[in-house]
């Protein structure tokens, strides 16, 4: 890589988070105008019980707190705002790396690294990621500037249209493991590393940026061939023993938090995929607050008696 810092420690990291507000109408109008059909709601889109940067604040209250050797956060929208945002985090519109309309994150990803002042170091978060405790620079990066990568092998594959780009993907870049995965974790990549995997199928990329929607023909996953491209050509080294741990969860409230909520081989990174309940729910269950542990004492009472009461019926007959 042309760019690698050789000075310990040195080179600045910024963060980019992309993140849209699928509860504004004018939102919705670019959408329906431009795709030529009407916006269906789902739990993938931005909640209607709470405000629609509830997961951003959050989001980004943690990076503050636990990640305080980032520069700078780029919040990557649609001609949005989100209230949440401070002075101190950056607003780019897709217009600002060359987008026109687009509703997929295949269709902008491939554009990252033309993020005006952007570091040649970077991490890419969705916004329903949360820093749960201290992170350090060197879990994603190493002291040369070589980002640090995970690869995973799913227990199983569903096969759907984010399955299928990944394969298409590992197809075209030549990985001899067709059921490799990246995990749903803050990506470290560099701005020349990601110059450098699209040079070797520009085409590709560029119909992945004309994606207008997940699934569009010719759409790949950029972050995933930037990493195979970057173990190839070593400007990254893999992350075996798996430093950087992670939770990820459907939803707030989720057994699979358990770890977390008791300080049990605590993650440093959870996310929570779906969300479309208050907003006090998702910080209790990233916050830990008093009020959360009380909601698992009554789930639990109540799943007691729920068992006593089956048994009981059982028995009598």
């Amino acid at each position: 890589m042309d760019n690698l810092e050789s000075s310990l420690n040195t080179f600045p990291i910024d963060v980019v988070i992309p993140w849209v507000d699928t509860t504004d109408e004018a939102w919705i109008n670019r959408y329906e105008n431009t795709l030529n059909k009407r916006f269906k709601r789902s739990e993938r889109w931005s909640p209607e019980s709470t405000t629609p940067d509830a997961e951003l604040s959050l989001c980004l209250k943690l990076i503050r707190k636990n990640m305080p050797w980032i520069r700078n956060v780029f919040i990557l929208t649609q001609q949005q705002d989100p209230k949440c945002r401070t002075e101190n985090e950056i607003l780019i519109d897709h217009s600002d790396i060359g987008l026109g309309y687009v509703f997929n994150s295949s269709a902008f990803e491939p554009s990252l690294y033309k993020i005006p002042g952007l570091s040649e170091h970077f991490l890419y978060f969705n916004d329903d990621f949360y820093a749960v405790r201290k992170l350090t620079r060197d879990l994603f990066f190493t002291d040369e500037g070589k980002t640090i990568i995970q690869f995973e092998e799913p227990s199983f594959v569903i096969d759907n249209i984010w399955t299928k780009t990944v394969k298409n993907t590992l197809k075209l870049y030549g990985s001899k493991n067709l059921s490799l995965q990246i995990p749903h974790t803050p990506y470290a990549l560099t701005k020349s590393q990601m110059i450098a995997a699209e040079k070797l199928s520009p085409k590709s990329w560029e119909d992945s940026r004309n994606a207008l929607v997940r699934g569009d023909k010719g759409e790949i996953n950029c972050v995933l061939a930037t990493y195979i491209t970057s173990i190839e050509n070593s400007t990254a080294i893999r992350d075996t023993n798996h430093n950087l741990i992670y939770t990820y969860s459907d939803f707030p409230m989720d057994i699979r938090l358990f770890n977390h909520w008791f300080n049990i081989y605590p993650p440093h990174v959870i996310c929570i995929n779906t969300f479309n309940t208050t907003k006090e729910e998702l910080y209790d269950s990233i916050e830990k607050t008093s009020s959360l542990y009380i909601n698992l004492v009554l789930y639990i009472l109540i799943l007691i008696l729920i068992v006593k009461c089956i048994y009981k019926l059982f028995k009598r007959s």
